[in-house]
């Protein structure tokens, strides 16, 4: 029996397949369920808003979020 290949313990160490045809195929598939989710959530998101120009051009409009809180730790700001 032949020794595998370091390709093949690499991705069998991450949980990919070796054939590239079966890596394709459930890439995509993960690629399309993302996708359709998405797809699926974008009328319902309260910050999105999908646009349309006088031109007919489509613009995606995004809400801006919550904004993230960070401690402030500038050198500045410390006594010495």
């Amino acid at each position: 029996m032949a020794p595998e290949s370091a390709d093949a313990i690499a991705l069998a160490a991450l949980g990919q397949p070796v054939d590239a045809q079966t890596f394709v195929a459930t890439l995509r598939s993960k690629l399309e369920a993302a996708l359709a989710a998405f797809d699926a959530d974008v009328p319902h998101n309260p910050k999105v808003k999908l646009l349309r120009s006088k031109q007919g051009k489509g613009r995606i409009v995004l809400s801006p979020s919550n904004p993230y809180l960070r401690r402030h730790t500038s050198t500045n700001s410390r006594r010495h």
